[in-house]
């Protein structure tokens, strides 16, 4: 069975969804190879006769159209991987891009495609209301062998409260209030932001959500982590005791999924998340407080966190949990089979 995977280059979406996956398909299963091609430009001289299945995620750029056209001419399948809603939210930075372009593009792939993996029952639920084509859901899975899982945890004499995330998350980090501003100040304690580029203005924004005021003055236990690639932004983990993950309840962000718990648990991290989904799928996840977004009600589960993850171990529960219920070789196992289905065209 030959693959051929369409990847963004230096894309986070791309390397859960597809790099790490299909990477351990191939070393898992010998009869298995599978090549990456991440120049745009170049997709539309590939010989797709020379495979059995081409995975992408989302859309494939300007070529989108071209490139189906060029597929359904050839023996290859279309396997479409989508982890994201498409109507955005027009505070998204890709808000234009989308309603111009992507949307359509995508909902047009989704009719083409043979098969279409996703990240949730909900959006896979969603996705049906616009194509027939089958679809499965596979979760977002960590490959825990990889080195940015695996850095040794930072040592510190204060608790610190991490968070990572991109620039699409201000309206997320609004709803922690001066919960996390209260909480340092009186137990000493400092918040790290992962994903960090002082460059750009919106991350001005961004920590005035969490410190009140301006860059200039950052008070001292405020701190940032520079962002990295998404082969490497794991490591950001092990300088944090607690890890949270805000999020706005909204229709969009209700098709997201739970991959910032699955991050927290590959360092054996607590994690403290807003009460909606995708999060409430995580509400059995003994490793993971579920509250309510009020200020008063993050602040409340940060001190209750601070005891929690002495006594309790919570860290160690959510690191079980993920492992049981997001264990990258079962859903291999899963992706193998999927994919000599889709090749065997018995899916139904």
């Amino acid at each position: 069975m030959k693959i051929i995977l369409l990847m963004d280059k230096g894309g986070g979406v791309s390397f859960h969804r597809l790099f790490t996956p299909f990477a351990d398909l191939q070393t898992t299963y010998p009869n298995v190879t599978v090549d990456v091609s991440q120049e745009r430009d170049e997709w539309i001289d590939i010989d797709f006769e020379k495979y059995d299945v081409c995975v992408f995620s989302r859309w494939m750029g300007n070529y989108h159209y071209n490139l189906i056209e060029k597929l359904k001419l050839s023996n290859c399948k279309i396997w479409v991987d989508n982890d994201d809603y498409w109507v955005l939210p027009k505070w998204n930075p890709a808000y234009k891009a989308y309603k111009k372009l992507i949307k359509n593009a995508l909902l047009d792939a989704f009719q083409f495609a043979d098969i279409i993996t996703t990240t949730t029952q909900k959006l896979a639920d969603e996705i049906r209301t616009v194509t027939n084509t089958p679809i499965f859901v596979i979760p977002n899975c960590l490959d825990l062998k990889q080195s940015q899982w695996n850095i040794p945890k930072v040592k510190s004499n204060k608790l610190r409260i991490g968070w990572v995330g991109g620039s699409s998350h201000e309206e997320d980090l609004k709803v922690l209030g001066n919960s996390i501003k209260r909480f340092c100040e009186e137990y000493d304690a400092e918040f790290y932001m992962g994903g960090h580029m002082i460059e750009y203005g919106v991350w001005h924004d961004m920590e005035k959500c969490i410190t009140g005021t301006t860059v200039d003055k950052r008070p001292d236990w405020f701190k940032t982590i520079r962002a990295s690639s998404p082969d490497a932004y794991g490591s950001m983990y092990a300088q944090f005791d607690i890890a949270i993950a805000p999020l706005q309840e909204s229709r969009f962000n209700s098709f997201k999924s739970e991959l910032k718990i699955i991050e927290a648990a590959a360092y054996n991290l607590p994690i403290i998340c807003s009460n909606v989904h995708p999060y409430k799928l995580h509400q059995y996840n003994a490793g993971c407080i579920l509250t309510t977004n009020n200020e008063e009600s993050w602040y409340l589960d940060l001190v209750g966190m601070k005891i929690f993850t002495q006594t309790f171990q919570m860290g160690s529960k959510n690191a079980e949990y993920c492992n049981e219920n997001y264990n990258l070789k079962e859903f291999t196992k899963y992706r193998y089979e999927l994919l000599c289905n889709l090749i065997t065209n018995d899916l139904n």
